[in-house]
């Protein structure tokens, strides 16, 4: 069994990553940064991706989640609803290399999480 910590969660949280991001193309979509800081209302969060929607034209967070053991952080449980219903405060370089700018409120922005299941074998 893997150990916590250590390299391994890295791992398979990137891996996550990659599926999402191969899902978000094979949709269509356009990613336009990652490891987004998103700040509502007390509490911040970062999420894995940011794309645009062709079809509307809005930006999406993404957020990947892989394996059986993978949770939502604290702050991604606080701050995602917010950001679907009224919108968030983007920091940092990540933000402003995806094109928003940083510290200027964006209005409701939808927020998908991706579970991915665990590809690794039990034994």
């Amino acid at each position: 069994m893997p150990e916590r910590g250590g390299i391994d969660p890295v791992l398979k949280g990137q891996s996550g990553v990659d599926q999402s991001i191969d899902a978000a193309l094979a949709r269509g979509e356009v990613i336009r940064g990652a490891e987004i800081t998103l700040e509502a209302g007390d509490d911040i969060a970062r999420a894995d991706l940011v794309v645009e929607v062709p079809q509307s034209g809005a930006r999406k967070f993404i957020d990947a989640k892989k394996g059986p053991g993978a949770r939502l952080t604290p702050g991604q449980k606080t701050v995602y609803p917010i950001v679907r219903e009224g919108g968030a405060v983007p920091r940092g370089a990540n933000a402003e290399a995806a094109g928003m700018a940083p510290g200027e409120p964006l209005g409701p922005t939808d927020v998908q999480i991706d579970w991915w299941p665990d590809d690794e074998p039990l034994f």
